[in-house]
């Protein structure tokens, strides 16, 4: 019985640090990418056009551009 409750606690801790690893991996949305796509969800679109047209497009990140480029395809 004692060996049970060991072999339980062991697999739990195992499966919580499989579940830390995977999820400390995965990357925050910035917050110009939550702003965009928060708009475009929100259906705001002249906020999104002076938001747009505030960025400078050549400093954004891969992911920036990608939802900066998808919220110019939404208006």
């Amino acid at each position: 019985m004692r060996i049970t409750k060991l072999f339980k606690a062991a697999i739990l801790f195992v499966f919580l640090g499989a579940f830390s690893f995977a999820f400390s991996n995965a990357k925050q949305m910035s917050e110009i990418s939550y702003k965009i796509q928060y708009m475009i969800g929100n259906r705001q679109a002249k906020e999104l056009v002076q938001f747009l047209g505030s960025l400078d497009f050549e400093k954004l990140t891969l992911i920036e551009k990608a939802d900066y480029i998808i919220a110019l395809s939404e208006l």
